[in-house]
This record gives C-alpha cells, structure tokens and sequence, in this order.
C-alpha cells in the first residue's frame, strides 16, 4: 500500500513522467491519467487514490497554521476566527467528499455541499481579511469597520451565487480590494523599508496561489487535485508574509 501510494503521489510531482497523458474514466467515476488507471485496475483498490487526494488536500490546509499562530500573537482576533474556521472547514469537507476515513456523527451535521460551502465562505473572508491588514491603517475603528463592511459582502455575494465563479468569487474579492486601497491612500501608515521583502514574496506567493486556482479547474490534468492543493499552500504563504508586513499598531 506504501508504494501503491508514493506512486500516486509521484505522478502528481513529475506528470510528465512515463507513457503519454490519456484520461482514462474508471467504473466508480474517476477520471486517471493510463498509467495510474492501469495501475490501479491491477493492484490496487481506487480508494487508494481517494487517500491520496485526501492526504494532499488536508496537508495543504495545515499550512493555515502559521498564520493563525501570527494573528493569535498580534491579537487579531476577526482574523484568527475566520482563518481557523477556513482551516477546520477542510477536514469535513474533503474527509465527505474523498471517504477515505470516517468522522464523528458531530461532524455529520451537515452533508459534504455544505461543508464546502461554509469552507469557501471561510476562505474568501481570509482574502478580504489579509486585504484590510494589508491596507495597514492607522486607526483601529476603520480596521473594525472595513472587517464589518467585507463580511457583509462576502457573505452576500455567496448567498446569491455560491458556486458561481465570477459573481460568488471574483466580484466580490475585487470590491474589497477597491475599497480597501482606497482606505489605504487615506489612511495608511509607511511600511518600514526593512520589510518590504516581505510584501515582495507575498505578492509573489499570492500570483502563484491564482495560477495554480485557475489551473485546478482543469479537472482532466488534474486527477491528483494537484494545482488545488498548491493554489493553498500558496495562498497561505503569501496571506502570512503580507500580514506579517503589516504594523503592530492596529488591533
């Protein structure tokens, strides 16, 4: 089962590697490249697959850790609620979709539509949330009251269109960018030149997060859950350097 496993994982590392690319649809419904369809017709059970998407799923969701430790330690607490519930969201949510473990009946409460729902609406208020810390404002009661304003958009935007790309997703990230860059021209403090390094990699982390998203929807390339997997690894990288280039000022 070891090797069965760390081949899955390697074809999702080097997908260039061996035979060309032909999808392959298995009778339970999943989509494999040929090689892992004949491997897994031969000798191993599909739930195999299933733990290896799950395993790489939930790993990447581990990398929120960081960044709820940082706001735990500036006493950001809005931030905090909404990057822990994004983090705890994950492990229902791919544990219902993939099965490859069971779950407490508390955690059955809701069905795995749900759970991803609630995950993406956890997710999107971390966006908005890094947004207004990155606005760096000096005075804390806007801080309150653009966390406010975001919550509301974000929770109404997925209200009208939860699984629809451009007016669940993209206009609402977008509103909250124009409005929290223009807080930020009014009331924004001067980074300190020692960490705009920080700032650097986070943009960078953050661009890289979008291409693998987008590339995530390729579902067909994309039979590992793969560029999922490393669009949040890279989210959560570039949240934690953008909000550790924050100041300590706010709170």
């Amino acid at each position: 089962l070891k090797l069965q496993f760390l081949y899955l994982i390697g074809r999702f590392v080097w997908p260039s590697c061996g035979p060309a690319r032909i999808m392959i649809e298995t009778p339970d419904g999943l989509l494999l490249d040929d090689a892992a369809a004949q491997f897994v017709h031969g000798d191993t059970d599909p739930q195999t697959v299933h733990l290896a998407q799950w395993a790489l799923l939930v790993a990447a969701s581990w990398c929120a850790i960081p960044c709820i430790v940082l706001c735990a330690q500036r006493r950001w607490y809005y931030e905090l609620c909404v990057m822990a519930g994004a983090w705890f969201c994950a492990m229902p949510h791919r544990s219902l979709e993939l099965e490859p473990i069971s779950l407490p009946p508390l955690l059955l409460m809701l069905d795995e539509g749900r759970w991803h729902r609630l995950e993406n609406v956890f997710l999107l208020l971390v966006c908005a949330a890094v947004m207004v810390r990155t606005a760096d404002l000096r005075c804390p009661q806007r801080v309150e009251l653009l966390q406010t304003v975001v919550t509301v958009v974000v929770v109404a935007a997925q209200e009208h269109a939860p699984w629809d790309f451009l007016p669940g997703t993209v206009a609402p990230l977008l509103l909250v960018f124009a409005v929290c860059a223009a807080a930020a021209l009014l009331d924004a403090r001067s980074a300190p030149a020692a960490r705009a390094g920080m700032s650097k990699r986070g943009a960078v982390c953050v661009v890289a997060a979008g291409f693998f998203f987008v590339r995530g929807y390729d579902k067909l390339h994309d039979w590992m859950r793969a560029s999922h997997a490393l669009a949040m690894v890279f989210g959560w990288a570039g949240a934690y350097f953008l909000m550790a280039n924050t100041g300590r000022g706010a709170t």
